[in-house]
């Protein structure tokens, strides 16, 4: 087990997380970008980054960050979207991560735990909702687990599960293969979103406009619908699952 993420875990344990400041996020949040490999509005990934499992499962995976202030002002656009997909489809989001961060440690593995649990999709996106708004306030890793306490409790999640969660080897496992896919397609910028596993795009192509974010998704994701082999075998996906139908 990674000695950072230990360390993490034990201090949860006592209910004493270490006075450091919030940890620089590992990924850039940025409007606007001028990529050449974007010059279409996404990237269609070379075989050997895509990501089977998702693309078997019809799964888009939405890059985020609760500190990310492009991603808060797309979440209920993005909610409205994410219920809305057609095919069988599904949206998962996926917090980024650093092996090196607890602190991004507690924010991916938390969310997890919400998005498995048997909670309603109302109440999952009040969680996230809750998240973006406070997250921005939190300057050391014991007022994030604070937060994270406060927020579970009110959408009915035990915060007690969630630190049990916290503290198994599954959280660890669970959150290496979440920072594993992210390396692998290369997640550059939040927010981003890899449709079917195969698909990269992010929102500084549509200039921070959520209008013309949602037209772009809606392309690409059409793109994959025209172009898939109906006959692909559904399998597990060992990754956060997707959101349930709407309550």
């Amino acid at each position: 087990m990674n000695r950072v993420i230990k360390t993490t875990t034990l201090l949860l344990s006592t209910l004493f997380v270490l006075n450091v400041s919030a940890q620089t996020s590992p990924i850039a949040e940025q409007p606007i970008s001028n990529d050449s490999l974007f010059e279409n509005g996404f990237v269609d990934l070379p075989p050997n980054m895509i990501v089977e499992t998702d693309q078997k499962h019809k799964v888009v995976r939405y890059f985020i960050d609760f500190s990310c202030i492009y991603c808060r002002k797309l979440r209920s656009v993005m909610d409205t979207w994410g219920n809305t997909l057609s095919r069988g489809y599904k949206l998962v989001y996926h917090h980024v991560g650093d092996m090196q961060s607890p602190y991004y440690f507690l924010q991916s593995a938390a969310l997890t735990y919400v998005m498995n649990s048997d909670i309603t999709y109302g109440k999952k996106q009040q969680y996230i909702e809750l998240m973006f708004t406070h997250t921005t306030q939190v300057k050391t890793n014991k007022e994030l687990v604070r937060l994270i306490k406060e927020a579970t409790a009110t959408v009915g999640v035990n915060p007690s599960e969630v630190a049990k969660y916290i503290m198994s080897e599954e959280a660890t496992v669970d959150y290496t293969a979440a920072v594993d896919l992210q390396n692998q397609v290369s997640i550059n910028l939040t927010p981003s979103i890899l449709i079917a596993g195969r698909y990269l795009t992010h929102l500084g192509m549509t200039d921070g406009s959520p209008e013309r974010w949602i037209e772009l998704i809606n392309k690409v994701t059409s793109i994959d619908i025209y172009s898939r082999n109906n006959t692909l075998t559904n399998i597990p996906n060992p990754l956060l699952q997707g959101l349930p139908t709407k309550d």
